[in-house]
Formats: structure tokens, C-alpha cells, sequence
């Protein structure tokens, strides 16, 4: 049987996650991305998209948990970039 467990109940829609290596979960909340333990209590804030009109999306652990991938699109110019950042 599969078992589902709760980790809690975020304040906000989150809208895109990843969990690393070591359980830590990565996630994007009012254009900001957060990291929290893994039993999914103690987020913090990592970076905040800058602008009325900016977004951060898909955030994706490295292999070794040390860097975190994201998207981070800014309008009204329409641009894309990827970026990595460390979670500390």
C-alpha cells in the first residue's frame, strides 16, 4: 500500500516544487523561492523576484542538494532566463 504523508499546510499556493537529495523541498510562493526542512516546517525565503512584473518558476535541486535551478521570467520584456543559486 502507499503511504501519503502531510507536511503541512503552506500559508499561499505554492506553485511549482522539488525535493533534494536530502529531503529539503524547494518551492515557489508569491514570487519568491523558499526552502523548507523536510518534515516541511521552518521555510525561508532564498530570493524574491524583483518587479511588479517578474516570476520565479521550476525550481529543481542539483544532484548533490548544494544548488538550486529555477526559471525567472521578467516582463514586459518577456524574457526568460535559468539561473542556480545555493539554499544557504
Amino acid at each position: 500500500a502507499t503511504r501519503v504523508e502531510r507536511l503541512g499546510r503552506p500559508a499561499g499556493r505554492i506553485d511549482a516544487l522539488d525535493v533534494a537529495p536530502d529531503g529539503r523541498i524547494a518551492f515557489i510562493r508569491a514570487r519568491s523561492l523558499w526552502v523548507a526542512a523536510p518534515d516541511g516546517g521552518s521555510a525561508r525565503r532564498i530570493l524574491r523576484a524583483g518587479g511588479r512584473f517578474a516570476s520565479l518558476g521550476s525550481p529543481s535541486w542539483s544532484p548533490d542538494g548544494g544548488r538550486i535551478a529555477f526559471d525567472w521570467l521578467r516582463c514586459p520584456a518577456r524574457t526568460l532566463d535559468i539561473y542556480t543559486v545555493r539554499p544557504d
